[in-house]
């Protein structure tokens, strides 16, 4: 926990390139990632233009996303400090 967490949800790419983080934080990025996308995926289909609509979901599903690994990130920071 070297260096901190900018701009409060925003993932570092330090503590993502772990080998060990990333695995003990995969199953519950791909649960949240994936209802993340499927929810941005019903949103888009209210537009009525397919790109607009490719666009939007696009859009959701990457903001989604990082926001996802950012709020992990926070989570194992939290629970790092309170181990201390």
């Amino acid at each position: 926990m070297n260096q901190p967490q900018r701009y409060a949800l925003a993932p570092t790419w330090w503590f993502w390139n772990d080998e060990s983080t990333l695995r003990l934080a995969a199953p519950w990025l791909a649960v949240s990632t994936t209802v993340a996308t499927l929810l941005s995926g019903a949103l888009a289909l209210g537009i009525d233009s397919l790109a607009a609509a490719m666009t939007a979901g696009a859009t959701i599903g990457l903001g989604t996303a990082i926001g996802c690994l950012g709020l992990l990130e926070r989570h194992v920071r939290k629970a790092a400090v309170r181990r201390r």
